[in-house]
């Protein structure tokens, strides 16, 4: 499991084409709503650090690129232009119950949900930009779009630079399905329904077994750092993205991790809410 919360370009200086509505320092925001734009369907921005850019992760959310889209990052310590460094970003593939033109679920003659792969046009991501070693560290590093068949100016909502946390896979047969809703009800004394629908949140409560002294530490600083106030994306399974998607979520509780009585190792229950 990676934990991507240490963000890069929250130090860096962004230089890109923007529009008013949608201005370049809306990418410092974590708020997903809060787009960068360059008013057109094709957009470049540049990340500055003199100190590096160490990137282990990189991902996109809260867009509205289309399934064609190519997104490129580029990186190098001296010419942008000559970089010692490209590759692509990828769009996450999931499967989704297959549904008809009303929304409604389609099933098979056992009466089970017929599922699909679409892709997750929610976020886009490229699993190890840079790997260790002399080369993980850019002073310059570029994100190149381009999205020609999209009917509207391309829009990113959030975009991650950064180190992953890597943390033992969730145990087995824990929920990471489960929702909540912001929806709200009441009834009058006749007892008649009145109901305002809001947004529906994915939950999830797991438990990470036999965490090392490191990764505890790693851990403890994550926490720290995030305790239930920041977001961060959280990736069950980087191997299998089409079996759960990125997750851009906060902890609802601060986790407390617990000493194995056979050994110097260590459980913690995380309890995550999706952010929108």
């Amino acid at each position: 499991m990676k934990i991507c919360y240490k963000n890069e370009i929250k130090t860096a200086t962004i230089t890109a084409t923007d529009s008013t509505e949608f201005p370049k320092e809306n990418l410092y925001s974590n708020q997903l709503a809060a787009h960068w734009s360059p008013g057109a369907k094709t957009g470049v921005i540049d990340f500055y650090n003199a100190s590096g850019i160490n990137i282990d992760y990189a991902l996109l959310n809260g867009h509205n690129l289309t399934e064609g889209a190519t997104i490129t990052i580029t990186a190098d310590n001296t010419d942008i232009e000559s970089p010692a460094y490209t590759g692509t970003l990828e769009l996450c593939k999931i499967p989704l119950p297959l549904t008809d033109d009303e929304g409604n679920i389609i099933t098979d003659e056992h009466g089970d949900p017929i599922i699909i792969i679409q892709w997750y046009k929610d976020v886009s991501l490229v699993n190890k930009v840079f790997v260790g070693g002399a080369n993980a560290k850019y002073n310059y590093v570029r994100i190149s779009i381009s999205d020609p068949e999209n009917a509207n100016n391309i829009e990113v909502g959030y975009i991650f630079l950064g180190e992953a946390l890597t943390l033992p896979n969730i145990k087995s047969g824990d929920k990471i399905r489960a929702y909540k809703t912001n929806s709200d009800s009441q009834k009058n004394e006749t007892g008649q329904l009145y109901g305002y629908k809001k947004t529906r949140l994915k939950r999830a409560e797991f438990v990470l077994e036999g965490l090392t002294e490191e990764q505890r530490n790693d851990f403890d600083l994550f926490a720290a750092t995030c305790d239930i106030t920041e977001p961060f994306h959280l990736i069950f399974w980087e191997n299998d993205l089409h079996i759960e998607e990125p997750l851009f979520c906060a902890m609802t509780e601060f986790p407390q991790p617990q000493e194995v009585p056979e050994g110097f190792l260590y459980n913690v229950t995380m309890s995550i809410e999706e952010c929108k």
